[in-house]
């Protein structure tokens, strides 16, 4: 069982962050609803998921000043940083185990 603690952690910090990005998307759905209604109609059919990744990077939603999107995006820095370190730290003990 000790040797599925690291992957226990990163599924339920994986399963936070769907959450709390589902939660985002919420309120980015209520407070700009035009823009989500562009991100829902593309032309490629993408999701509106995965446009709204794109709108992160360098579209609308990289501009916005709004604090609950400031939180997510330093959250999920944060959480993908520490999945990689528990990641490692787990790589590193069963080969120098």
């Amino acid at each position: 069982m000790e040797k599925y603690i690291g992957l226990i952690i990163i599924v339920l910090l994986l399963i936070i962050q769907n959450r709390y990005t589902l939660h985002i998307y919420q309120h980015l759905a209520e407070q700009h609803p035009e823009q989500w209604k562009k991100l829902s109609q593309n032309s490629l059919d993408g999701t509106p998921y995965a446009n709204l990744a794109e709108s992160f990077k360098d579209g609308f939603f990289s501009t916005i000043n709004d604090p609950k999107v400031v939180r997510y995006q330093k959250f999920k820095t944060l959480n993908l940083l520490l999945m990689a370190m528990i990641t490692l730290a787990s790589l590193l003990r069963g080969f120098l185990i």
